[in-house]
């Protein structure tokens, strides 16, 4: 099972598995990225691939005071630390366009996106702006796994 992991600045934590199945979601601010990524790694099966956006330099482009407060690496470092210790395995994919492109058409355009919620202008489908990104994290892991890049 591979799942992508989105740790936002609005809704704390969101985990979906490439085929687009919410399995994590908490929301709130001030959340213990240790327990946090305890919590998600009790959830998968042994052998899980657990994909994080690779989130360098991430302070510099998010424009709010609330991301120095966002523990990105810590949550990541956890995530690596039980991860292996339950025979899982975790990898970083690029984060751009993650939450702009629709998982279902692959239209990619950053007019997708308002604010929390993603509407695609090709086909239409709307989700929360997390979801999607977790699903295209998932989706990207598992592209590169068998070969693309998606």
């Amino acid at each position: 099972m591979v799942v992508g992991v989105d740790w936002g600045v609005r809704n704390a934590v969101t985990v979906v598995t490439s085929g687009g199945l919410i399995l994590y979601r908490k929301r709130g601010v001030g959340l213990d990225p240790e327990k946090v990524a305890a919590e998600i790694v009790r959830l998968l099966p042994r052998g899980s691939i657990i994909a994080v956006e690779d989130l360098k330099g991430i302070r510099g482009r998010v424009h709010t005071s609330k991301a120095r407060y966002l523990p990105y690496g810590k949550l990541q470092s956890h995530l690596k630390e039980f991860a292996k210790q339950a025979g899982m395995g975790l990898v970083k994919v690029k984060a751009a366009w993650t939450s702009t492109t629709c998982p279902r058409c692959l239209c990619r355009s950053k007019f997708n996106r308002i604010q929390e919620v993603f509407k695609c202008l090709r086909c239409g489908f709307v989700a929360d702006a997390d979801i999607v990104g977790a699903w295209n994290v998932a989706r990207r892991a598992a592209s590169s796994m068998r070969g693309g890049q998606r």
